[in-house]
């Protein structure tokens, strides 16, 4: 047995309880009638799984049921129909008899698998390794421990993500989370190896999708503006004295890059090392906290094109990087950070105050798995801060011309996406008529107390 193979091993069956909770999804009564709302394919932001049709929330009671009456191969065809989604076309299976082979993309990489006989293996080749590399071997062996369902394995030199289980064991709820977390952790190390290592190269067909020459130039464009007017505007304020303030406009750069932008690989990665720096539970003061993060944006700002085309690449994912959350909790962090944003209001400072707006929505995109109408509302308020990308990137609904809201226009949209929503929340409701349109902190705050009321009981 080579060192690699003792390490991360070759074939051997890794047998992981699965003792988690189904994936939260919708209520049953979810309607499957079209809608002029999608549920999962945005222009902008991450790919988010929150929202299952009721056919797809049927198929994974018919996958326990099958499981349970021992029809694995049928519980197993039945899982592929609840984890793909219609709206992308992220998966496809065959199944012959007791014989399942099935494919689906996540971002860069494919996972293939095959469920015969009795076992279940899933695989995805992540990097080549040209020569045995022992700080990639050791870097992987670690994340060994961290992993509960699959394990970093070594075949031929390539380096893998498996998953295997025996038939009788592979329930839903274990096949559904070991996919996800193979999909996640391989989709992200194939790039952070690839950058951080010399001798390992892509491996097998790369499922990004590149950006047009036009698009690409756009992202490049707004990527730089977007830093150096930042960086520009906290260089006009006192440090010590502005530092939450600042650190609302760092802040704001990050999850306004993240959901406009979409980075992947080393510019993702930075931009999480960024955030992570911000909400460190250490002893560092505010103002050490923002130092760092500047010289972290200073140094992607002075990358070569190169590198910063490298992260920016279109993808299909199966599994959001988030998990789903109700209404309540996302309206609850929105308010915390409103009342962040009174002294900033009563004192006159308009710059603040919309970097504390903008901050919010991103963050709410970044971290919670939102339903699909607050999705639309929320990304209505990303064209409001942002006309110029947004035109530029070939949206333009004219919600706002300089600073003069278009009421007209922004009751339009939502009129239209509380009556979509309606064909599957019957309960909710948006009174715009309680919208103050006097300016943006007045239409802000007077759109959030009515998105707090968004229904979405059946």
């Amino acid at each position: 047995m080579s060192i690699f193979k003792k390490f991360f091993g070759s074939n051997a069956e890794e047998d992981a309880s699965g003792t988690q909770a189904p994936p939260k999804t919708e209520s049953t009564s979810t309607t499957t009638s079209s809608s002029g709302l999608h549920r999962s394919k945005f222009p902008f932001g991450r790919y988010t799984d929150r929202n299952k049709t009721n056919e797809q929330i049927a198929f994974w009671g018919e996958a326990v049921k099958a499981f349970d009456e021992k029809r694995y191969f049928d519980s197993f065809e039945i899982l592929m129909k609840y984890i793909g989604d219609p709206e992308i076309g992220n998966l496809s299976y065959t199944r012959n008899g007791d014989q399942i082979q099935f494919e689906f993309i996540q971002g860069s990489n494919i996972i293939k698998g095959s469920a015969e006989g009795d076992k279940f293996v899933a695989i995805s080749e992540i990097v080549l390794m040209e020569t045995p590399n022992v700080p990639v071997m050791r870097k992987l062996m670690s994340q060994n421990y961290s992993l509960k369902y699959s394990k970093f394995a070594l075949k031929n030199n390539v380096v893998c993500m498996k998953l295997s289980s025996k038939i009788e064991d592979a329930s839903p709820n274990k096949l559904y989370y070991g996919l996800r977390e193979m999909a996640r952790k391989a989709d992200r190390e194939d790039d952070l190896l690839i950058s951080e290592f010399g001798n390992v190269k892509e491996v097998g067909v790369d499922k990004t999708i590149p950006y047009s020459e036009e698009k690409m130039a756009v992202l490049l464009k707004y990527l730089d503006i977007w830093i150096s007017e930042t960086l520009e505007e906290v260089g006009k304020h006192d440090r010590d004295n502005f530092c939450g303030a600042i650190a609302f406009l760092l802040l704001r750069l990050s999850y306004r890059i993240d959901y406009l932008l979409k980075p992947q690989g080393q510019l993702m990665d930075r931009l999480e090392k960024i955030q992570h720096m911000f909400f460190a539970q250490n002893n560092e003061t505010t103002q050490q906290r923002n130092d760092k993060i500047i010289a972290e944006f200073n140094d992607i700002l002075n990358w070569d094109e190169s590198k910063k085309r490298e992260g920016l690449y279109e993808t299909i994912s199966t599994f959001a990087l988030i998990n789903p959350s109700d209404h309540k909790p996302v309206m609850d962090m929105m308010f915390d950070e409103m009342k962040k944003a009174d002294w900033y209001i009563n004192n006159n400072y308009p710059v603040f105050i919309k970097s504390i707006f903008e901050y919010s929505v991103a963050y709410a995109f970044f971290n919670y798995g939102m339903h699909y109408p607050t999705m639309h509302i929320w990304d209505m308020l990303m064209e409001i801060f942002n006309p110029d990308f947004y035109k530029e990137m070939g949206i333009d609904n004219q919600f706002i011309n300089g600073e003069q809201l278009n009421q007209s226009n922004i009751n339009k949209r939502l009129t239209f996406i509380i009556k979509e929503a309606k064909k599957e929340f019957p309960n909710i409701d948006l009174r715009v008529e309680n919208i103050n349109y006097g300016d943006l902190t007045q239409f802000y705050t007077s759109l959030m107390k009515e998105a707090d009321y968004l229904n979405y009981s059946k």
